[in-house]
């Protein structure tokens, strides 16, 4: 995550200006607030991927891949996030003529869901009767295209598309309607806004 520490410079300085400006439980706020803890989750699995490649052996290892499989589970607890951008933020877009940003949004999902399903299965269960080096090989490199990609999709988020959502949806009574949406599709198991 090192190389991609500009872009989550960018993020935290957007952040924060969205997070000072908007009141909690703004659709936007929220929306930022869980990329916060996200960024945290990415910190963190680069962290025991360090620590993963000093372990030569299951004994050694295996409790930092359990620590990997329950991240892995925070990121995919994070699946209504993307349902509310995909199925309220991205349609409100589209429909006053904005589609660019959110289609890439939306390919970047896809890729993004299979990635942290594929680390999720490597640290649970699914290579369990591979080798700790196949195992650990498999995991390291799940985490190296996860952790820069979607940082770098939470920057783009923060910088380009939530920016762009405020400007272009400037009606309050719109993002009313908008948060009672996000409601009923409701929120990450770790959203706190």
């Amino acid at each position: 995550m090192a190389a991609d520490s500009q872009s989550t410079t960018l993020t935290k300085n957007k952040a924060a200006e969205i997070l000072r400006t908007l009141p909690a439980g703004h659709v936007i706020h929220t929306m930022v607030t869980e990329h916060v803890k996200i960024l945290g989750f990415l910190r963190k699995l680069d962290e025991l991927k360090g620590t993963l490649q000093l372990h030569k052996s299951a004994d050694e290892g295996i409790s930092v891949i359990e620590d990997i499989g329950r991240l892995a589970q925070n990121l995919i607890d994070a699946e209504p996030h993307h349902a509310r951008e995909e199925k309220v933020l991205f349609p409100r877009l589209v429909g006053r003529g904005t589609s660019g940003p959110p289609h890439a949004m939306l390919q970047e999902h896809v890729l993004l869901r299979k990635l942290k399903q594929r680390l999720f299965d490597l640290a649970s269960y699914e290579a369990k009767s591979t080798t700790f080096q196949a195992r650990r090989k498999a995991i390291i490199e799940v985490i190296d295209r996860l952790v820069p990609n979607l940082a770098l999709h939470i920057s783009k988020e923060d910088n380009v598309l939530y920016p762009m959502a405020l400007e272009v949806i400037d009606d309050p009574l719109i993002w009313d309607q908008m948060k009672l949406q996000c409601d009923d599709i409701g929120y990450c198991s770790f959203t706190t806004d």
